[in-house]
């Protein structure tokens, strides 16, 4: 079986690629290949977590080998760059540090993750 490496990512990268994966439905899958490759899954495995193609995980991983982020996106959903100010911060860590059931009106989990912060 051919061996398909992936270039080391930079923690910018990832935090992008969990971005689109989170927000882009077209693109999603795309981060989530790169992001399993990442994890040191193979093309078979990432196969069946991703139901699709080998050529097309290939082809993707190659794709962010030579142009990063921008060889995965659609030209339609070009990657807007997004500028954490001081103020969106301090915001977060308030949030962060409460409780989402009894501080947030009762909402249905207890503790914050990723996705919902999005």
């Amino acid at each position: 079986m051919r061996n398909t490496s992936l270039r080391r990512l930079t923690n910018e990268e990832r935090n992008i690629l969990y971005e689109i994966m989170v927000d882009n439905k077209e693109d999603g899958y795309r981060a989530k290949i790169i992001l399993l490759k990442d994890k040191g899954y193979t093309v078979a495995e990432i196969r069946q977590a991703t139901n699709h193609h080998d050529v097309n995980i290939r082809k993707w991983i190659h794709h962010f080998n030579e142009k990063g982020v921008d060889g995965i996106i659609s030209k339609i959903h070009k990657h807007k760059s997004i500028k954490i100010t001081d103020d969106i911060k301090k915001k977060i860590v308030e949030i962060v540090t409460k409780n989402p059931r009894t501080d947030y009106g009762g909402l249905p989990f207890s503790t914050w993750s990723l996705r919902v912060l999005v």
